[in-house]
């Protein structure tokens, strides 16, 4: 089964994800994409491809990562990790070891958001557009964290044009001036 993980952070915290990975001892290779990049680690194994060719993630021994981006100038994206191998544990039970000690690593920074009825979310405010719609809980980097003592407000990298149009009425109606097209 697939694990999704969320953080915010400064853009320069983005290097501190991408250094936890290529740190680790199974020589994983970064593999650059458009909307951020792929690790994959070829010791465990090799890519698999699906009928047209194209990298099948969920039987190759890969992680993506969305890193934090900059959106419309003043608004700042909640990065992404997905480790979405299906079968881990019976194909690559190495890749399980990874996962744990990345979400091992990735909860000793504060939680900011959770879907759990019970947490009691401080930096919800901060959270805007549909980024508290999914079910993985958001940890902050210490930048992260100093962002939102800051005001910085997050956003989901995929809201749409429609979303952020509104969104950036509703912000500038709190004095945050956001330009309307990115």
């Amino acid at each position: 089964m697939g694990s999704t993980y969320r953080y915010i952070g400064t853009e320069e915290e983005n290097d501190l994800v991408r250094e936890w990975f290529i740190s680790q001892k199974n020589e994983p290779e970064v593999i650059e994409s458009n909307a951020g990049f792929y690790v994959w680690f070829q010791n465990i194994g090799n890519l698999a491809r699906s009928e047209t060719g194209d990298i099948d993630v969920k039987n190759s021994p890969l992680v993506s990562v969305f890193p934090v981006k900059r959106i419309r100038e003043v608004l700042l994206s909640v990065g992404e990790i997905h480790f979405l191998t299906t079968r881990t544990s019976d194909k690559f039970p190495k890749l399980v070891t990874v996962n744990r000690k990345f979400r091992n690593w990735i909860k000793s920074n504060e939680l900011i958001f959770s879907s759990n009825p019970k947490f009691e979310g401080k930096w919800d405010y901060y959270l805007e557009g549909t980024v508290r719609n999914r079910d993985s809980d958001i940890y902050a980097l210490p930048g992260g964290l100093q962002l939102l003592n800051q005001g910085q407000y997050f956003i989901a990298e995929d809201d749409s044009k429609g979303h952020l149009d509104m969104l950036c009425k509703t912000l500038a109606l709190r004095g945050v001036e956001v330009p309307n097209d990115a």
